[in-house]
Formats: structure tokens, C-alpha cells, sequence
């Protein structure tokens, strides 16, 4: 009888390295298809993580940071700053000290933003959706709820819920089922 870890060798080519993803798929980590981008996967995973590696004073999802962001920005950018972290879903959130020490991550993640963009027609390269992320790290990085640095950066930390990994799935699931019916109608598609 073949064990789990027989199985694992067997099927796993690092040559064509996958994941295996919340809702079951198999994901090509090199060549992600557009159809295994799912919405339910990107939310899960996002809730799961928790900012700065964890160094924080409370738990704080990589989603919550990501409705944060989503909601300092225009409407026709909301959806692109939900979305901007969705390839951390499939590579995880690494503290950006370290990502830079690691060039294949960049890569990787860069594959990861095409397809999110492309599944869900939206620009992450904007630089307004950029700018939006700066400024919700300087207000993360200045709160009291999540002491990242013993000084204050920036005192606007009114938007942070600190949602529990629950919450923060379900709100990031609403606000991209509104936020998607928004961006359809203005492409004359509802």
C-alpha cells in the first residue's frame, strides 16, 4: 500500500511545482490557469495570515489590511485594492525586508498578480492602489492596537476592526461580491 508520503514523491516534480488550495484545486505554482483564481481560496487565505510575520500586538489578516486599503480608494479602484495582496493567497505575505533578499519570490509573485488581474479584469499596477498600501502601512505601523513601532507614524488607525479570521473572510467575501457587481455594471455587463 502506497503511504501519503510515497504519494506525495510520486507526484510531486519540482520542475512543475503545484499547491493545494482551500477549496481543493491544484494549482500550478509557474503557470497558475485564470480558472483555479477563485475568490473563496484568495479570502480564506488572506484571513488566515496575519500581517508583519505576526509581530503584532493583536491578530490583524492580511485581509483586513486589504479591505483597508480597498476603501481609501475610488470606486473604480476599490475592487484593484481588495485585491492587491491576492498573490500572497497562493505565495504567502512575507515581511517586505524579506522578499527583497529573495528575487524567485518576486517572480513568483508577479505570475501571481497577472492572473488575479486577468480573473478578475482589474489594473494592480495603478499607483493610486500603491499609494492607498503606503499609507494604510503608516497607519498600521502607528497604531497603538498593533504596536509595530514605539513611536506614531501616522494616528488615522479608525479603520483597523482588528476582525477575528472569521470576520475578515466574511467582510472581504462582501465587499468583493458588491464591489464585483459594481465593476460589472459599469462594463455594461448587469
Amino acid at each position: 500500500m502506497e503511504t501519503l508520503e510515497d504519494s506525495y514523491n510520486n507526484t510531486f516534480n519540482p520542475q512543475d511545482p503545484w499547491m493545494h488550495t482551500h477549496s481543493g484545486l491544484l494549482v500550478n505554482i509557474r503557470n497558475p490557469k485564470i480558472e483555479d483564481i477563485l475568490i473563496d481560496d484568495i479570502a480564506w487565505s488572506l484571513s488566515m495570515q496575519c500581517r508583519y510575520a505576526g509581530h503584532v500586538k493583536a491578530y490583524y489578516s492580511v485581509a483586513e489590511h486589504c479591505i483597508i486599503v480597498s476603501r481609501r480608494l475610488p470606486e473604480k479602484l476599490k475592487l484593484a485594492g481588495l485585491l492587491h495582496d491576492a498573490a500572497e493567497a497562493y505565495v504567502t505575505d512575507l515581511p517586505s525586508p524579506i522578499k527583497v533578499l529573495l528575487p524567485g519570490y518576486k517572480e513568483i509573485e508577479n505570475v501571481f498578480h497577472a492572473a488575479v488581474a486577468e480573473a478578475f479584469d482589474v489594473d494592480l499596477s495603478d499607483p493610486r492602489v500603491k499609494a492607498a498600501d503606503r499609507e494604510t502601512f503608516f497607519t498600521e505601523a502607528g497604531s497603538p492596537l498593533l504596536m509595530l513601532y514605539p513611536f506614531t507614524l501616522y494616528t488615522n488607525d479608525t479603520d483597523i476592526c482588528l476582525y477575528t479570521q472569521k470576520e475578515a473572510y466574511q467582510v472581504y467575501i462582501r465587499e468583493f461580491e458588491q464591489l464585483r457587481r459594481k465593476q460589472r455594471k459599469r462594463s455594461g455587463l448587469e
